[in-house]
């Protein structure tokens, strides 16, 4: 009896471990931002040649990120775009293009509702970043 309940109390704690493991080891897309840096403006007027040029740093405002409010449109964008929404993944994308293949084009955002894996709250964090073309 003694040696049936260690193994139980065994497999409870290993159990435990594991579902510890892959609660805390879950990899959320929700975070990830993409940052597009603009290039430095070339220069219009170049030096003459006898006088000397001195090096600098470019300014902050060269190098600030460039930040688009332009969204996603799920009635256009291909399985590599759709993976850049935040909770969507290759899987999820694919799921997304083969419904809008076999219905045709979507109509509102509410319309993922009828995709496999998306419900109301994977909707809400998409409608920052994900529109149907002009319609919001």
């Amino acid at each position: 009896m003694k040696k049936a309940t260690f193994f139980l109390f065994l497999a409870f704690l290993l159990l435990a471990f594991f579902l510890a493991g892959a609660a805390i080891g879950r990899n959320s897309r929700a975070d990830r931002v993409t940052i597009t840096y603009a290039a430095p403006a070339a220069a219009t007027n170049p030096a003459p040649a006898e006088e000397s040029v001195h090096a600098t740093q470019p300014s902050q405002s060269d190098t600030a990120p460039v930040h688009t409010a332009e969204k996603i449109n799920i009635n256009t964008a291909g399985v590599d775009e759709l993976d850049q929404l935040p909770g969507i993944g290759a899987v999820l994308a694919q799921r997304i293009v083969e419904y809008r293949e076999a219905n045709g084009p979507f109509s509102s955002l509410e319309a993922l509702l009828n995709v496999s894996g998306i419900g109301e709250k994977k909707l809400e964090s998409l409608r920052d970043f994900a529109s149907v073309g002009g319609v919001q």
